[in-house]
């Protein structure tokens, strides 16, 4: 079949005299010597990347893991799994603090921060109050509402006009409880002003050394958030509320708070707001409790578990006292969440009372009970939580606990497919994630991850991983889905080599993107590093994946990797001498390709001479004048294919 012959329009031929005119003379008295190098047979060679060994990743990493929380001491889960098998809270206190006793509290009332620097508060009663002011002087407050800014401002004046007196005040109930913003505390309220709040150090119990990672958070004690399993982060669910639990299940606790967090080495600067209002609740030791232990565990638990959990709570508010300051505990995860009397139930009012004044001592001081509300099947020890600790508290010990792996629905997690530019930008690192793996898979409990990217590699605690994530705890399984492909173009026909990272996953396939949906191709088979390659044909731009691998039990599918294909064009002079003629591989019929000039010499300064149509047979053919210079053409973009062009194409007229 002859090439369909496809005339410029007048457009072309108006341009091709304009800029050929005083250069050809006569066409009929000259000839045209096409030069074609073998490089303008492929794609442009100015289309590829500065690097054309560095190959294009799309990585993703999946994440199992074990228990909720850092592990360490109680596991809330566990307790109720104890109680469930018949145990009292001493037996439970015993099992996961070895070696300690219960005794009596030293201290009968605690000082509860309840807000810092801000700029009004509400104190109120139903009844009549007081407030005693920095002078000792008392006024008599009516019920209903005070309102306080940083005047410190009571309605004591003439006609209950607003008057400033000196701070702090105390505010305290006659018959009926205070409120603070509506949310009603037993015990009284202090209100003092804070010009500048200085940094506030939190102590334990454990101490240990500053954390050497140079990606370690700032300020580490609180709990991220939860991931549900086989979503993509940042995916966020609760894993419940207090006193609510799935209806075939057992409750399902609060979302664990400090203690239930990896504990923060003393001393750790935990900055505050400057100016304002502080407000610090003072209140009795067990009325505190009873506002705590119901946002710890729900209160329908057993009551061992709930009493465990009293001496427990009871036990950590006074070792994690906060020294020097005009408070000892946040009411926030800092501390323990505190909820004053809304928090309040019978069933853990009732545990704070049948264990009332005990908590766990170690050689007569106050133990640092640390709790969390999984741990997983095993409990951490002080020495791998806090590595180089002279003197970790021998009651925090690691051992087996067949109660929270019977009983926690947190024992066994995941899978979370995490996207690596999640991780990322999350841990700061200083190029593309291409495989993650555990410094010591063999250990009972890894403590570390190496994350290899573009620019290196970088180590990082798994506390850290877990903090940056928002994993529930750092007992963590990695698995890997890591596909590449090179970062040359890559040609119609060409065979192409895909090949990347399968680690921690079995039967993963590669699978193609078509307009019927994915289609398999093959399965990756990694070898004992987990690299693996299949070899394909490239017939069109193509999206492709890695997916069907199981991990927990549960089928995942990693990031997709684009492939983009060039067609193939060839550029050649016209055998009758009428132009340039050309085909396109495949066959795009109807495809309009663009011919370029450049008469400098330079192959800078290309202009636009018109289109041609490449027919049904992929054949096309530009009817024009020739002139000494470079020609090129240039493909669009097009159905399965990518942008390109040839390389130039050099033409000399001899006279």
């Amino acid at each position: 079949m002859r090439p369909r012959r496809t005339p410029f329009s007048a457009l072309l031929a108006a341009l091709a005299l304009a800029v050929f005119g005083g250069l050809l003379g006569t066409a009929a008295s000259a000839r045209a010597m096409v030069v074609l190098p073998d490089s303008a047979r492929g794609a442009c060679p100015s289309c590829q990347v500065d690097d054309p060994e560095a190959p294009v990743s799309a990585t993703t990493i999946v994440i199992s893991g074990r228990g909720y929380g850092h592990g360490l001491g109680m596991s809330q889960w566990g307790a109720y799994g104890l109680a469930q098998a018949g145990a009292g809270f001493q037996r439970i206190l015993r099992f996961y603090y070895p070696g300690t006793q219960l005794g009596g509290a030293p201290v009968a009332a605690v000082r509860v921060k309840l807000a810092d620097a801000v700029a009004t508060v509400t104190i109120s009663s139903a009844a009549p109050f007081v407030a005693t002011d920095a002078s000792g002087r008392r006024w008599e407050l009516p019920a209903g509402d005070v309102v306080l800014d940083s005047t410190l401002s009571l309605p004591v004046g003439v006609g209950g006009v607003a008057q400033p007196v000196p701070g702090p005040v105390v505010f305290k109930p006659r018959s009926l409880p205070l409120a603070l913003g509506g949310t009603l505390y037993r015990g009284s309220l202090q209100v003092s002003l804070v010009a500048q709040l200085p940094p506030v150090t939190r102590t334990a119990a454990i101490a240990a050394p500053a954390p050497a990672d140079p990606l370690a958070p700032a300020a580490p004690g609180k709990l991220a958030p939860v991931l549900a399993p086989g979503t993509v982060a940042p995916a966020v669910v609760s894993p419940g509320l207090p006193g609510t639990g799935a209806p075939t299940a057992a409750p399902t606790p609060a979302p664990a708070t400090a203690p239930a967090t990896a504990p923060s080495p003393p001393p750790v600067a935990t900055p505050l707001p400057a100016g304002g209002l502080s407000i610090v609740n003072t209140v009795g030791l067990e009325a505190y409790l009873a506002g705590v232990v119901a946002r710890e565990v729900p209160a329908s638990w057993p009551a061992a578990a709930l009493q465990a959990q009293a001496v427990a709570a009871r036990s950590y508010a006074l070792a994690h006292r906060a020294a020097g300051l005009d408070f000892d505990l946040f009411a926030d995860e800092r501390s323990q969440v505190y909820g004053g009397i809304a928090a309040e139930q019978p069933s853990t009012t009732a545990a704070v009372k049948a264990t009332a004044g005990q908590v766990v001592l170690w050689r007569g001081a106050v133990a640092d009970t640390l709790f969390s509300a999984s741990n997983g099947g095993r409990t951490v020890s002080a020495a791998e939580a806090y590595p180089g600790n002279p003197e970790p508290p021998p009651y925090l010990v690691a051992r087996d606990d067949p109660y929270d792996a019977a009983a926690s629905p947190y024992a066994q997690w995941g899978p979370v497919v995490v996207p690596a530019e999640q991780v990322e930008a999350a841990l700061g690192l200083p190029g593309a994630l291409v495989d993650m793996t555990l410094v010591d898979p063999d250990a009972v409990r890894p403590t570390s991850v190496t994350l290899t990217t573009a620019s290196g590699m970088v180590t990082v605690p798994t506390t850290r991983l877990r903090s940056a994530l928002g994993l529930r705890s750092s007992w963590l399984e990695i698995g890997v889905i890591s596909l590449s492909r090179s970062a040359l173009p890559v040609s119609y026909g060409a065979k192409v080599t895909l090949g990347g990272v399968v680690r921690g996953l079995s039967g993963m396939l590669l699978e193609r993107r078509t307009t019927a949906g994915w289609q398999s191709i093959d399965t990756a088979t990694p070898d004992q590093d987990g690299r693996f390659e299949i070899v394909t044909t490239a017939l069109s731009s193509s999206d492709f994946r890695l997916t069907g691998g199981n991990i927990v039990g549960s089928p995942v599918s990693g990031a997709q990797l684009s492939l983009p294909v060039s067609p193939r064009v060839k550029l050649l002079r016209a055998a009758d001498g009428s132009g340039l003629s050309g085909t396109l591989r495949p066959a795009l019929g109807g495809t309009l390709i663009e011919i370029q000039f450049d008469g400098s010499g330079t192959g800078t300064s290309w202009s636009s001479l018109g289109t041609a149509t490449v027919g049904a047979d992929g054949r096309f053919l530009a009817s024009l004048p020739l002139a000494t210079g470079s020609y090129r053409a240039v493909v669009p973009a097009a159905s399965g294919v990518a942008a390109t062009s040839t390389a130039p194409v050099k033409v000399t007229i001899v006279s």
